[in-house]
């Protein structure tokens, strides 16, 4: 469970990062 969970935010932290620089990019930051 607490793997589960470990993993869980270090992907939505990875995503969240990935979409802010798709996002600048998108815009040419």
């Amino acid at each position: 469970m607490v793997d589960m969970s470990d993993d869980g935010e270090v992907a939505g932290s990875i995503y969240t990062s990935h979409n802010i620089l798709v996002n600048d990019g998108s815009r040419g930051a």
